[in-house]
């Protein structure tokens, strides 16, 4: 069987064991990765992108499990797509990095009261 990953609700697996590629033509995986389903072969294979670098290769079936949700398929799609957009315009004005007052660090925050072990 032969899917095209642009199509708009093409097949879809998430990782629930990692693997390493042992083949050129193979794709190492991990845990969570998602990927669009590209071929399945009869003896246990998959030809999959993974979505958030668009990597491709083949992995064995056993390690995945296939999104059946459409409406979870379509926002994997999405999150993709918005991050691509992100990465040919970058963020938009004014937005700074997550955690980040301009350059300085975020402010440390203790676990202990200031006034723990003092009497």
């Amino acid at each position: 069987m032969s899917t095209s990953a642009h199509q708009p609700d093409s097949p879809q697996v998430q990782c629930i064991q990692s693997y390493t590629a042992q083949e050129q033509d193979e794709l190492s995986v991990e845990m969570a990765d998602v990927l669009n389903i590209l071929e399945r072969t009869d003896d246990g294979w998959m030809m999959g992108e993974r979505l958030h670098d668009s990597e491709r290769g083949w992995f064995p079936t056993r390690v995945v499990e296939e999104i059946q949700n459409k409406e979870v398929r379509t926002q994997n799609r999405k999150e993709v797509l918005r991050i691509q957009q992100n990465k040919i315009d970058g963020p938009p004005s004014g937005v700074r990095g997550v955690g980040m007052r301009g350059n300085r660090r975020p402010p440390m925050v203790s676990n202990h009261s200031r006034t723990e072990g003092v009497q």
